[in-house]
């Protein structure tokens, strides 16, 4: 096999992906068809150095709960770049009274309430 069938062994290339483009070595993986361990295990061959991981992910929460600009408190999580989050309101009333209970249910808050 030839060099061009491992692009992941081209260390310019991975250079590039991760300091020039800021990708992650999930999304080199991705790009050049292999795992994020092979982009890992050639980028310390080539001893490229690593961001940090406020550098890796600077738009990343730092805490999973937030207020949201309508009052409400939600749980959000990022995973290879798909974000899902959840109320807080509605994890209580899973909580308290089972999924199936809240499934496809609107759940209002006590502020919501008081209104």
């Amino acid at each position: 096999m030839t060099d061009s069938e491992y692009p992941w062994r081209d260390e310019s290339l991975l250079y590039e992906l991760y300091w020039e483009q800021e990708l992650s070595t999930v999304k080199i993986a991705d790009k050049l068809g292999c795992t994020q361990q092979t982009v890992s295990k050639w980028m310390q061959r080539f001893d490229i150095p690593r961001r940090d991981a406020r550098e890796a992910a600077p738009n990343q929460r730092r805490h999973p709960a937030v207020f949201t600009d309508r009052g409400y408190v939600i749980c959000a999580t990022n995973y290879r770049g798909t974000t899902d989050s959840v109320g807080i309101h509605r994890l209580v009333m899973v909580a308290e009274h089972g999924f199936d209970a809240v499934a496809d249910k609107y759940v209002i808050t006590a502020n919501q309430m008081a209104a």
